[in-house]
């Protein structure tokens, strides 16, 4: 089946109607083509121009708010909310698993620098894209992990292994593949940073270099890597000790996602 060309169809439609051209197709045609996307269908494309259409009311409405976060249109602008959610993000929350207390927890400090940036600092990498996998989980815990023991031994961070995480702390072939600890996570589906870092404290993590991530969950490969992360653990700490313990390095914190779909800059 021919897709239609969103740059193809800009092109015609501007010559076929000039200046008098509706200006918001026009916006959502050029969002198109700037992140190269096609459709199967002219119905197809008239959704997806819809959804662009309400996204874009919605990240205005957000700017207006002016609450320290920008948003802006991105590759996720002809997603609707659910769909967003079903594509990228695991589905789970808190209230899926018991909550377990990894330890007794940092006080609150009383006094705290004003202010702490890690990335600054050259202990936390750059920002990566877990792509169409709902993989946050192991994303957000291995990027903590990543900063804290570049801290600790003084050094640049280590890119480490999502993919082993994902694949082998995968609640249904874990035990089989030879991985210590028992683990709830799904791979791809969703899971726990917690068990993230429950199965580096038990079996180490390789790098990304030598366990690169697919975006899938795949098959553990575990016991042939070399591994390069190690941890003694976690806490799990309540929202009042959230500035002391970024003091002590980043944070990996469990967010409502499908808010962050057109998020482009700032403090959300």
């Amino acid at each position: 089946m021919q897709t239609l060309s969103s740059a193809a169809f800009l092109g015609a439609l501007v010559a076929a109607q000039g200046k008098s051209a509706n200006r918001a197709r026009q916006d959502f045609l050029q969002w198109s083509a700037s992140v190269g996307r096609s459709y199967a269908t002219y119905s197809e494309m008239s959704m997806r121009e819809a959804v662009f259409s309400n996204n874009d009311d919605l990240i205005k409405g957000k700017n207006s708010a002016a609450n320290g976060a920008k948003f802006a249109h991105n590759k996720f602008s002809d997603l609707t909310s659910s769909e967003f959610q079903s594509l990228y993000l695991g589905g789970f929350s808190r209230e899926d698993k018991d909550e377990e207390e990894g330890g007794e927890g940092l006080r609150e400090l009383q006094s705290l620098p004003a202010a702490v940036n890690w990335f600054t600092a050259g202990k936390v990498n750059d920002v990566k894209d877990q792509g169409a996998c709902g993989s946050c989980w192991a994303f957000g815990s291995m990027t903590a992990l990543e900063g804290m023991i570049a801290i600790r031994d003084s050094a640049a961070p280590v890119h480490l292994s999502e993919q082993e995480v994902v694949s082998c702390s995968y609640r249904k072939v874990s035990r089989r593949a030879g991985v210590i600890g028992k683990f709830y996570s799904y791979g791809c589906s969703g899971g726990w940073a917690d068990d993230a870092v429950d199965y580096v404290k038990y079996n180490g993590v390789a790098s990304n270099a030598d366990y690169p991530y697919t975006q899938k969950t795949g098959t553990c490969v575990q016991n042939t890597k070399t591994k390069v992360g190690f941890t003694s653990g976690y806490t799990v700490e309540p929202r009042a000790n959230v500035k002391a313990a970024v003091v002590a390095g980043p944070l990996s914190i469990d967010v409502q996602a499908s808010d962050w779909q057109f998020y482009s800059s700032g403090v959300f």
